[in-house]
């Protein structure tokens, strides 16, 4: 066993090799149901107070629930039951360790979905 993968099984068991990454799939397009909207508003801090605003809705999906990050313009049109046509990507946690007995490279271990970002919406016209 060389000096360098003493120092990496060292590291594992400690549990500093584990990695963590960010990635973004490709688009996704669904139709969705406005289920209700949220606004925030942070103020920074620095040698001059900066406010920004945040706005949120979250939608009923074919796949689920989706909350994202929205435009302000975007967020005054819609009210709560409108039907719309929603593009977006998921984004990933990607966890990256060694799996014993190879020390040889990391692994991808684990990819969860923790959050989502908006690309687009179109409002749907009313169902007759």
């Amino acid at each position: 066993m060389n000096l360098l993968e003493l120092a990496i099984k060292t590291a594992y068991h400690l549990g500093l090799t584990r990695e963590e990454r960010e990635g973004l799939s490709s688009v996704f397009c669904e139709d969705a149901v406005v289920t209700s909207k949220a606004a925030t508003a942070m103020i920074l801090q620095s040698f001059m107070p900066f406010r920004e605003d945040y706005f949120y809705i979250v939608f009923q999906g074919e796949t689920g629930e989706i909350e994202v990050s929205v435009p302000d313009a975007l967020y005054r049109s819609l009210e709560e039951g409108d039907r719309i046509r929603l593009f977006y990507r998921k984004v990933f946690s990607i966890s990256y360790n060694y799996a014993p007995p190879d020390f040889s490279e990391r692994q991808m271990l684990e990819t969860k979905v923790v959050d989502h970002e908006f690309v687009e919406a179109e409002k749907l016209a009313e169902a007759e």
